[in-house]
């Protein structure tokens, strides 16, 4: 069950966009397009338009590859970021208000840790408990625990913990 990512968008107000422009005529919503090729998007909402901001750049794998699934963003305007398809599936982030742009790719992610899971995540959203919360299917890291189930990531740790398992059963 494989969903196309069509658009991903958390909200942020009032911040400055280190690629883009200086000033802004309304709140800027920041998304990911494009069936995880990893494109980060500036959204304008006031002059309804939109910046390219840049391709991600995994600091764990060195790569702008594909598989970036979704994008969060906390009160403290940092955004967060996970890839799926991978055999260590890890969380990174960086500040809305320092994002550094190099030739078309942001390359100053920062690794904020291993979920302890692997292969195919959905859904990144962030708590009120400033933890990030995602779901697992297809889960081949049999030492994480259920295949299916929903997670919790603590950014300051680094650390992933079970909420809850999915049933296969309908």
């Amino acid at each position: 069950m494989l969903r196309k990512m069509v658009l991903t968008a958390t909200m942020v107000l009032g911040l400055a966009l280190a690629a883009g422009p200086p000033t802004h005529a309304g709140p800027i919503i920041y998304a990911m397009a494009g069936a995880g090729n990893g494109h980060l998007w500036a959204v304008d909402v006031g002059a309804n338009s939109s910046t390219l901001i840049g391709s991600l750049k995994d600091p764990v794998l060195g790569d702008v590859g594909s598989g970036w699934l979704t994008d969060g963003e906390t009160p403290d305007g940092t955004l967060f970021f996970t890839r799926r398809f991978v055999n260590d599936i890890h969380v990174f982030s960086v500040k809305a208000n320092n994002i550094h742009v190099t030739a078309g790719v942001i390359d100053n992610l920062q690794d904020r840790g291993s979920t302890a899971l692997s292969n195919n995540i959905d859904g990144l959203t962030n708590g009120p408990d400033w933890n990030l919360y995602l779901t697992a299917y297809d889960n081949t890291n049999a030492g994480a625990g259920p295949v299916n189930g929903l997670y919790r990531f603590n950014p300051n740790t680094g650390r992933s913990s079970k909420v809850t398992a999915f049933s296969a059963q309908q």
